[in-house]
């Protein structure tokens, strides 16, 4: 029984050393608009993974399509200094809800805090999901996998 509940502790921890934050939001985009959002960090996370996923609404009536860009920052503080991730690009049709993705970029090192950085041609209302995750040290997550996969064994026979 010792043993089962080790593998399951193991279990847990890895799965909590990779739990996602996601933060729900409704932004109003102009020319350069910030959400800043505290990030909480494993122990011994080495990096960030970052994600968006979004609906883009234009509010104007223009016939033209208009851009909006979005970055990924970390900083140990509210003043940073900051890290930025690349730029994410995206045409949005006018008078249109456009659907926009940015897939996962991952950062290096960790931080206290994550912003999601917009910028937008014509003002534009954002909502969406903005997810950010601790990512722990590849070896200590190896070695808390490999525990419960022995523990496991060892419980069956």
């Amino acid at each position: 029984m010792t043993r089962y509940m080790f593998a399951i502790g193991a279990a847990a921890l890895i799965s909590a050393g990779a739990r996602a934050q996601t933060d729900a939001f409704v932004q109003t985009v102009g020319m350069d608009t910030v959400r800043t959002f505290t990030h909480t960090s494993v122990p011994g996370a080495t990096g960030i993974d970052f994600s968006l996923t979004c609906a883009i609404s234009p509010t104007y009536p223009e016939p033209e399509s208009h851009t909006i860009v979005f970055v990924f920052e970390w900083g140990p503080s509210l003043t940073g200094p900051w890290l930025t991730s690349p730029d994410y690009v995206n045409s949005v049709p006018a008078a249109r809800t456009d659907f926009f993705a940015t897939g996962v970029f991952h950062a290096t090192g960790d931080a206290a805090f994550v912003r999601l950085h917009m910028y937008a041609g014509g003002i534009m209302v954002v909502s969406g999901e903005f997810t950010h995750t601790s990512v722990p040290t590849p070896a200590g997550a190896g070695v808390l996998l490999g525990a419960g996969a022995i523990m496991c064994v060892r419980r069956r026979r």
